[in-house]
């Protein structure tokens, strides 16, 4: 009898041992995930949002020459996004190497339509920010407030990479985009940028000012009726009276 119990409590302390250890290592493998997590943050993501969010204000200023000091050119945010890219890829999931890749090849590809360049880039814009949010929703890294800021640029992202699409003009999309500003951001929501997603997915060129327009519409700021109609407008007129080639065709 003392025999089984003396087999019984040396099982249950090697279990013991065995479940303590096993413990140790998660907690271990955790605090090392965290660690990792916030270190791609910080040389990845960090270093670039800010600069990606100033890209945005900048070139689509609506009063540029009065907000924006002279000495600022956008230029410069482009050269330091691709510069932290390439020296933080190690940290780069799949759809932002892509992103990134897709861009590159214009170092030595010459663009013959004129956008696709610049469409190239602002997916880019686009990716970054969609995987930013993902992974600080994730591990829980910002502010909700911070969450909120790059859920709205999202979307002021999405819908201007959908005007040079659709417009197939960088300086026509960027003077639309310009107005934006007309546009409350108090329901851009992230379940309203899924929606948008979905909502323009497979839209056609000719109903794409109609379907921009019921999608906004109830959006727009008192007073304003009047830009967001003349924004409308010049879509369906750069619609109407331009020919998009794709960048598999160029």
């Amino acid at each position: 009898m003392n025999n089984y119990t003396v087999l019984i409590s040396g099982l249950f302390a090697l279990t013991g041992a065995l479940v303590g250890q096993a413990y140790n290592n998660f907690l271990t493998n955790k605090r090392e995930r965290k660690k990792y997590e916030k270190e791609i943050y910080q040389e990845l993501f960090s270093p670039i949002l800010l600069d990606i969010i100033a890209f945005y204000d900048i070139k689509t200023n609506w009063r540029r020459g009065h907000d924006i000091r002279d000495h600022v050119k956008e230029d410069d945010l482009v050269l330091h996004i691709k510069e932290k890219i390439s020296s933080n890829i190690k940290y780069a999931n799949s759809p932002i190497i892509s992103a990134y890749h897709d861009l590159k090849r214009f170092d030595y590809y010459e663009d013959f339509t004129g956008f696709i360049q610049e469409q190239k880039w602002l997916k880019l814009c686009l990716t970054l920010l969609d995987e930013t949010y993902k992974f600080v929703k994730k591990e829980k890294l910002l502010h909700e407030n911070q969450l909120v800021l790059i859920n709205n640029y999202r979307i002021k992202y999405f819908i201007w990479y959908l005007l040079i699409e659709h417009i197939g003009d960088q300086d026509q999309a960027t003077e639309i985009i310009s107005a934006f500003w007309c546009i409350s951001p108090e329901t851009f929501t992230e379940s309203f940028y899924e929606h948008l997603l979905v909502r323009f997915e497979h839209v056609k060129r000719e109903y794409f000012a109609t379907v921009f327009e019921s999608e906004l519409k109830h959006l727009v700021i008192d007073g304003c009726e009047g830009l967001f109609q003349e924004m409308v407008e010049r879509i369906e007129n750069n619609i109407s009276g331009s020919t998009v080639i794709s960048d598999t065709d160029s």
